[in-house]
């Protein structure tokens, strides 16, 4: 009789890096409990339930490596394309725009969306989203404004209008997204390492420090602790090897002490009074 076929389960992903590690982690306590949990009657967490988490993770982190990812390859180099096309365009509209409203700023050159007394190019891009989109408008009301040979025209404008504003766009739309993915990320690893820690513990109250089965769970058995140095007891010897305290006395002096006072004799009263009266 033939033995059935057994399907071998489809290897889970992996990612580098320390979210990869803790993943790792999880499925080597999974595999672990999945041969000796029944023996050692391990409750604290399913299979299933460590390797889901694991899998979690993994997910999580993908979804937001790639938008990083995307950050990098995609929405900022536009937004830095987007936005030198729109600089070249405001600052070489400005020269056919002064043949007809004249070299420096008058009221005239509001109605462009020039609001600066010098004209200047605004560097920021939330300002110069506005700038090209009052200069499509301004450039479709003048056309003699336009210099078709250098591509300033109002459908040239309105074009960089759109691409920049698109491009800006994306770039919050990313902070967006980068904040949520982060937040699932988070959340699972959480939830995971939590579990994974709840199994430790259990596996550690079944095991002893002798035991050959921490490599099935992919952990380091507990390095037995160093004894610490007993206390000398104190005793009577060792009090008499320590330097006794030496009182302090006055120092006597050198020179012969003078002699004592003679005694003083007893005073009686009625020799007192007698003498008072004579």
């Amino acid at each position: 009789m033939t033995e059935p076929i057994r399907k071998k389960r489809a290897q889970p992903p992996t990612i580098p890096g320390p979210v990869g590690q803790a993943a790792e982690k999880a499925r080597g306590v999974a595999n672990g409990v999945e041969k000796h949990g029944a023996e050692l009657n391990l409750k604290a967490a399913s299979v299933t339930e460590i390797r889901s988490l694991a899998d979690k993770l993994i997910d999580s982190e993908t979804v937001y490596q790639a938008a990083l990812a995307e950050l990098t390859t995609t929405i900022s180099p536009e937004l830095k394309l987007a936005n030198a096309a729109a600089g070249r365009f405001i600052r070489n509209a400005k020269k056919p725009i002064s043949c007809v409203l004249g070299d420096r700023w008058n009221p005239g050159w509001s109605e462009t969306g020039f609001l600066h007394d010098k004209l200047r190019c605004p560097k920021k891009i939330a300002e110069r989203i506005p700038l090209l989109e009052r200069l499509a408008i301004f450039l479709r009301l003048h056309p003699e404004c336009e210099a078709p040979g250098q591509d300033i025209t109002a459908a040239r404008a309105a074009e960089l209008h759109q691409r920049l504003s698109r491009a800006s766009r994306a770039v919050g739309q990313f902070d967006t997204d980068r904040r949520a993915a982060r937040a699932a990320r988070n959340k699972a690893k959480k939830e995971m390492h939590k579990l994974v820690a709840d199994v430790i513990v259990e596996i550690r109250r079944k095991l002893t420090a002798e035991s050959t089965l921490w490599g099935a769970f992919g952990l380091d058995a507990p390095k037995p602790r160093a004894a610490r140095p007993r206390k000398r007891p104190v005793t009577g010897a060792t009090l008499s090897a320590e330097p006794a305290e030496t009182s302090r006395q006055t120092p006597t002096s050198a020179t012969p002490s003078s002699p004592a006072p003679a005694p003083v004799p007893a005073v009686n009263g009625a020799d007192v009074a007698a003498n008072l009266a004579s």
